[in-house]
């Protein structure tokens, strides 16, 4: 083997992955952040989500009545402001609406005594063409219809479909809302509006449509200190020839401090040909995902989402340091193969002890401080290892322990970050570039480890990267250690659509919170933090139990991997200390790509219609089926040549590349379903369901050492199989499991 072509390619995966994000973005109008805020505050009130909609038939006689409302529609609006509702096309609502195609909405949210009343034009999204027709407010559509709007509209009708509950699903398929009960047949209504054969949601009936409000007007009324606000869209809001738009005016009849704010966006329309497109989210024909949108990553952020990466990796790398520096430890200090799995054994345990700890801590108050908290003690612990293991095993057993603790406050706390930093159309290739990262910092580890130790012994290598992780933990302290909080709106998800000739559409996205919002409450702490998390919708949750079971199983072919990858080609196959951490580097620069890739490919899926929820529940298959399949093959072989099986070492390395690769599509799988079900408890229910999970990433390093230790075959051939065949058995157990379980819909907010 070529030792320079892996050290080559991982510096290549490198540069590739450091120049995946842009900059620059606009701030979002005033009323929207302070609903975002309302919204989050009331995350816990049972039907915080009901408004009341208001219409006026063609007597001019007024009609009220509750709806759900369900969230903004990217597709309605480049500013990403539009609500959106879903109604029955039979329903006299609609009715009414096409008399008057005008509604006003009163969103009241008792937590914080807060009152929203929000009126401007509606449109429908329904399969009738007539109909959606008579709705259009957007003149320009009107003069210049575009096929790709109007796909782009019946793509998010359709996806809105498949995120309802079964029981609203049926409601579609009954006879006619409001007709006396016997006036018509009675309906054959499929169960859940699914396929009673395959279990598959149906196809969405022609009654089923969405009902956009397009916000003109907003009254804002606080009872807490008497305070009210109203916002207009100006003249200009309306579309022009050259699609401008005028400002937001406000009117403050209470002194509250003011605040700059972007232009109202125009409704979505597409760029004439050869026009200068608007900046933003553009299309890019070369390529399925298309291109990252710069917009959203200004004032700041993208800094401080490229320090989480490199969190990220840092926290990959230290913690695969021990797998490559253990072979001289284990020669010098005299570990057999058990002792070498309680080691790797310690850390998981002190990982798994800190996990619902850290994840409450940032469900709590701000996932930053935890992240820097964690960061500086795994870097302290990391550095003490060489005394630890002079010392004694129990000494470094406690020390490894000790940097686990430290390591597990940084995925919950990052998936508490992109919940809350990172708009919805991204948040897939956001996580695949994050864990794509993490594959980065596995290549270094693979890569520097064995050079420093060369140099300088082994204990120079724990040394040189603790002292990285300190320089990075300044580098978060002055960047990003106040920037996280849970009180910041979340951002609007902004438009991803594919228009088609180049065309593209801009995308206006919040990335501050509104200074003068009323006050959130003061976040929770300590016990009462304990007692406030929903514990027991989570357990209750099939969907959380999902993300168990499938981090579960990913972990135990994971924890597997990284623990012994290098100790599996030095014994199998007889290769030195370099040339196995090679070896072992390899799958690893697959699989960042894989990740990378998995997101891109999950947000393109959403564009093209596919549920969120098939969309993970596809990809999480693909990450277990993979490592399946290839493991089996390497059973059947029978083990390397050395160990008289007939597997020779290129085939094993291109089914572990094939495990490694297809297993890291997990990162648009189970890897983003925390922040799909919960945006403020993102952190605690990943850190709860990867304790789990850690505890099966643990037998897996303690079984596979105990295995080869108990093993005569020449190199521990037998416990390697033997290990592999359980990962068979669990990946393929997880991913069926997590087909079945896994709904991507909002459950604690």
């Amino acid at each position: 083997m070529h030792h320079g072509l892996p050290r080559l390619l991982a510096w290549s995966v490198v540069v590739a992955l450091s120049s995946a994000m842009a900059s620059g973005v606009p701030t979002t109008v005033r009323w929207r952040a302070r609903l975002d805020a309302a919204m989050a505050r009331s995350r816990k009130e049972r039907g915080a989500n009901f408004v009341q909609l208001a219409t006026v038939d063609a007597s001019g006689a007024p009609h009220c009545r509750s709806v759900v409302c369900r969230g903004f529609e990217a597709a309605a609006g480049e500013n990403g402001d539009v609500l959106r509702m879903v109604t029955d096309t039979r329903s006299d609502k609609v009715a009414q609406l096409v008399a008057r195609p005008e509604a006003e909405l009163v969103w009241w949210f008792a937590r914080s005594s807060e009152q929203f009343r929000i009126a401007g034009p509606v449109e429908i999204v329904a399969a009738d063409d007539a109909l959606s027709a008579a709705f259009s407010a957007d003149a320009l559509a009107r003069a210049t219809p575009n096929a790709a709007i109007r796909d782009a509209l019946l793509a998010a009708r359709k996806q809105q479909w498949g995120n309802l509950s079964d029981q609203a699903r049926e409601q579609f398929f009954h006879p006619t809302p409001g007709r006396p009960l016997g006036a018509e047949p009675a309906a054959d209504v499929p169960a859940g509006g699914r396929d009673a054969a395959t279990g598959r949601v149906l196809e969405p009936p022609r009654s089923f449509a969405l009902l956009l409000l397009r916000p003109r007007r907003v009254d804002y009324l606080c009872l807490h200190g008497n305070l009210r606000q109203i916002d207009e869209a100006g003249a200009g809001a309306r579309d022009d020839a050259n699609g401008a738009a005028g400002a937001w005016s406000e009117t403050l009849p209470r002194a509250l401090p003011r605040v700059a704010r972007a232009p109202a966006a125009p409704p979505l329309r597409a760029s004439p040909a050869g026009a200068d497109a608007p900046s933003g989210w553009r299309p890019d024909d070369g390529e399925a995902g298309g291109a990252w949108d710069g917009a959203w990553l200004a004032g700041g952020r993208a800094a401080l989402l490229a320090l989480c990466c490199a969190i990220a990796t840092l926290c990959s790398l230290d913690r695969v340091v021990m797998s490559v520096a253990i072979l001289p430890m284990a020669a010098q200090l005299h570990y057999d193969a058990q002792t070498q799995g309680a080691i790797a054994a310690a850390f998981s345990g002190g990982y798994c002890i800190g996990l619902v700890p850290a994840g409450l801590a940032a469900a709590a108050g701000s996932p930053a401080p935890v992240l820097l908290g964690g960061l500086v003690l795994w870097s302290l612990a990391q550095g003490a290892t060489p005394l630890a293991a002079d010392a004694g095993l129990p000494a470094l057993l406690a020390c490894r322990a000790l940097m686990g603790v430290g390591e597990s406050a940084c995925v919950p706390a990052l998936q508490l970050v992109a919940a809350t930093l990172v708009p919805a159309p991204f948040r897939s290739r956001f996580w695949g570039v994050l864990s794509a990262c993490f594959s980065v910092g596995t290549m270094a580890a693979y890569v520097l480890t064995p050079a420093i130790i060369g140099a300088a012994g082994w204990e120079s290598a724990f040394l040189v990267f603790a002292a990285a992780g300190i320089a990075v933990a300044l580098a978060w302290a002055a960047v990003g250690a106040g920037s996280v909080s849970l009180d910041t709106p979340p951002l609007p998800a902004a438009p991803h659509l594919r228009l088609g000739g180049g065309n593209g559409a801009a995308a206006a996205v919040a990335v501050a919170a509104d200074a003068a919002a009323p006050p959130p409450p003061p976040a929770a702490g300590g016990a009462r933090a304990l007692l406030d998390a929903p514990w027991r919708q989570m357990a209750a949750s099939p969907s959380v139990w999902a993300l168990a079971v499938a981090h579960s199983a990913s972990n135990f072919f994971g924890y597997f991997a990284a623990s012994w990858l290098p100790s599996f080609f030095a014994s199998q196959y007889g290769l030195d200390m370099r040339a196995a951490s090679d070896a072992a580097l390899i799958p690893y620069i697959f699989g960042s790509g894989a990740a990378a890739g998995a997101g891109a490919v999950a947000d393109g899926m959403v564009r093209a219609g596919v549920s969120l929820t098939e969309t993970r529940r596809r990809l999480q298959l693909v990450a277990a089926v993979g490592p399946a399949l290839c493991c089996a093959a390497l059973v059947a072989g029978g083990g390397s040549p050395v160990a008289g099986g007939h597997v020779p070492l290129g085939v094993a390395e291109a089914l572990l590349v094939g495990a490694i690769g297809s297993s890291h599509c997990l990162a648009a799988g189970y890897g983003c379903g925390a922040q799909d079900i919960s945006r403020r408890y993102a952190s605690l229910i990943y850190a709860t369901t990867s304790a789990v999970a850690v505890v099966a990433g643990a037998c897996a390093q303690y079984a596979t050492g105990a295995l080869i230790a108990a093993d005569g075959a020449a190199g521990g051939a037998g416990g390697f199989a033997r290990v592999l065949a359980l990962v068979v058995v669990v990946e393929l157990a997880g991913g069926l499991l997590f087909a079945r379980w896994w709904r991507s819909e909002r459950e604690f907010e």
